[in-house]
C-alpha cells in the first residue's frame, strides 16, 4: 500500500505503510500531516488514520523537521524537449507516483501547454490544408440522406465550400490555427479557475493556481494522445463507433491524470468536470435567456 503525504504547501513523497509509522516514530512526519491513497476521497491528516493510532500517540512534542522530497517530475526538474516528453511518458504510465511531490507552478505548465501546442501543429496544419476538407464529407454524407428539409443547409454548405479556394479564407484558415495555438493556453487557464470552483464546491481545498497547473497539463497530453484521431474526417459511423469504444477509457485516462495532479481521486476529477459543465450550461442557459427576452421586449 503507497501512501502519499504532504506538508502543505509542499509534497514530502510516497511511502509505504511502514515507512509512515517510522516516520512519525522519529518525527520526520507529524500527526498533522497530510496523507492519501488510491481508493479515499480526500487528504486525511496522519492522526486519523486507523493505522497509525498507536504510533501518533507515541509522538514527541518537538518532532524534527520534515524532510522535504523534491518534484519528480521531469519538466519540473528542467525544461528541454527530453523532459517534455519524459514527463508525457511518466505522466500516462505512472501519474500518481510522478505528481506525488509535483509543484504545479502555473508559469512551468503554461510553457508545457504552448509546446505541446506545437508538437499538435503538424497534425492542425495537415487537416486544416493538405486533407479533405470536413465540410464537403459532411455535404457528401448529407446528401446520401436525401432528405428535402436538409437542402437550406446543404446550399449554405456548399456556398462554403465554394468560397474555401478564395484568398481570404485562406488567410482566415491560417489566422485560425495560429490564433487557437495563441489563445488556447489560456481558455484552458480559464477553465482551470472554473474547475477550481467545483472544487470548492465540493469541499476540496485545492490552491486557485494549483488546479490551474494540473488542468492545463492534463488537456495538453490528452490533445497529443487523441489528435491524429481528428485526421479520420468527417464519417459519422467511425465517429461513433471511436466515441463508444473510446469514450470510457479516454475519461477514465484524463481524470486520473487531472486527478493525480490534483492529489485528489479520478472521482473528484469528474465530479468538479461534472460542475464545470453544469456552470457553464446554466451560464449559457442564462445568456440565451436574457436575449430572448430582450428580443420579445422590442
Amino acid at each position: 500500500m503507497q501512501i502519499h503525504v504532504a506538508r502543505p504547501p509542499n509534497q514530502l513523497g510516497v511511502f509505504s505503510q511502514e515507512e509512515v509509522a517510522a516516520g512519525l516514530q522519529s518525527g520526520r512526519f507529524l500527526p498533522t500531516d497530510q496523507a492519501w491513497r488510491d481508493g479515499m476521497s480526500a487528504w486525511t491528516p496522519l492522526s486519523q488514520w486507523a493505522e497509525f493510532s498507536s504510533v501518533v500517540a507515541a509522538v514527541p512534542a518537538s518532532p524534527a523537521e520534515a524532510v522535504v522530497a523534491p518534484s519528480q517530475v521531469p519538466w519540473e526538474q528542467g525544461k528541454s524537449a527530453g523532459s517534455f516528453f519524459a514527463t508525457v511518458k511518466a505522466a500516462v504510465f505512472s501519474p500518481r507516483e510522478t505528481f506525488a511531490n509535483a509543484r504545479m507552478e502555473f508559469g512551468d505548465w503554461l510553457i508545457f501547454a504552448y509546446i505541446a501546442q506545437l508538437v499538435v501543429l503538424p497534425v492542425r496544419l495537415l487537416q486544416a490544408f493538405v486533407f479533405e476538407d470536413p465540410t464537403a464529407q459532411m455535404v457528401s454524407f448529407i446528401e446520401k440522406l436525401n432528405n428535402p428539409a436538409l437542402e437550406p443547409l446543404l446550399t449554405a454548405l456548399r456556398k462554403n465550400i465554394a468560397d474555401a479556394d478564395l484568398p481570404i479564407t485562406q488567410f482566415v484558415k491560417v489566422g485560425s490555427v495560429f490564433g487557437s495555438i495563441a489563445i488556447g493556453p489560456l481558455m484552458v487557464a480559464l477553465f482551470g479557475v472554473i474547475i477550481w470552483v467545483g472544487l470548492w464546491i465540493m469541499r476540496q481545498k485545492v490552491d486557485c493556481g494549483r488546479a490551474i497547473g494540473p488542468m492545463l497539463m492534463a488537456s495538453s497530453i490528452a490533445s497529443m494522445i487523441v489528435m491524429p484521431l481528428s485526421l479520420l474526417g468527417f464519417n459519422v459511423i467511425l465517429l461513433f463507433g471511436l466515441g463508444c469504444l473510446l469514450g470510457i477509457p479516454y475519461l477514465i485516462f484524463y481524470h486520473r491524470l487531472h486527478g493525480a495532479a490534483i492529489q485528489r481521486s479520478a472521482w473528484v476529477s469528474f465530479g468538479a468536470h461534472l460542475l464545470f459543465c453544469l456552470i457553464l450550461g446554466c451560464c449559457g442557459f442564462a445568456c440565451m435567456a436574457a436575449t430572448l427576452g430582450l428580443s420579445s421586449a422590442r
